[in-house]
């Protein structure tokens, strides 16, 4: 059985955040995720717009071009069936958080790539469950 890729949109503005979240995601050779960046709410409408389906979007919410109850209405409006996960840098060792139990660096380790994969299957899976149940998220 051939499992598909999941799509995911990731919108932040800091391509070095964006980039270490696409190291995160794809691990090995065959990744689980096909992953599109944008770095302002207008990139992610066109996107969104355009052909592309995508099954969750990570979001941060300090864009530079709106503010997050805007970036989120926007991003609900044009894909209302993929879950939305917010994300932000601050959380980061070095910008406020403790380092990693393990003593890896900040960015570095399977402990990161773990937590954000599974994060995405969560939403997923979820999602799925509230459409096999509706009104079951209540």
């Amino acid at each position: 059985m051939e499992i598909s890729q999941i799509r995911v949109l990731v919108l932040d503005d800091d391509l070095q955040e964006a980039e270490l979240l696409l190291d995160y995601l794809c691990v090995g050779k065959e990744s689980l995720f096909e992953i599109v960046l944008a770095e302002t709410l207008t990139e992610a409408c066109q996107q969104l717009q355009g052909k592309h389906n995508f099954d969750v979007i990570l979001m941060d919410p300090e864009l530079p071009d709106c503010g997050i109850d805007e970036a989120f209405r926007a991003v609900r409006d044009l894909a209302r069936e993929a879950p939305v996960l917010l994300m932000s840098a601050n959380n980061t060792p070095g910008r406020g958080a403790p380092a990693p139990l393990d003593g890896s660096p900040a960015g570095e380790g399977l402990e990161q790539h773990r937590w954000l994969s599974w994060a995405i299957q969560y939403a997923l899976a979820r999602k799925r469950l509230v459409e096999t149940f509706p009104g079951g998220d209540k």
